[in-house]
């Protein structure tokens, strides 16, 4: 495996139990409208785009989705971040 530095890997098994915990937790209606507050398209959370991703694209979802839910409820999203 050859990255480079300060290039960052993540399962996309992570990704999809982390966006499919966020729908639980906040709701699929709720959840469509943070990520399209921030600019992220529904498209990013479909299974058949999630089986797909590498683990640097993996990697930069799961980082665009949790900034997302942080800046919609603030420190209160520590609760449902995994």
């Amino acid at each position: 495996m050859n990255l480079a530095a300060g290039s960052s890997m993540l399962s996309s098994h992570l990704v999809r139990f982390f966006i499919d915990s966020a729908n639980q937790e906040v709701g699929v209606g709720e959840f469509l409208t943070i990520l399209a507050e921030n600019h992220l398209y529904p498209l990013i959370i479909d299974k058949d785009h999630l089986i797909h991703l590498d683990g640097p694209d993996a990697a930069i979802l799961y980082a665009s989705v949790q900034q997302a839910l942080r800046l919609f409820y603030g420190h209160r999203a520590r609760g449902i971040l995994l």
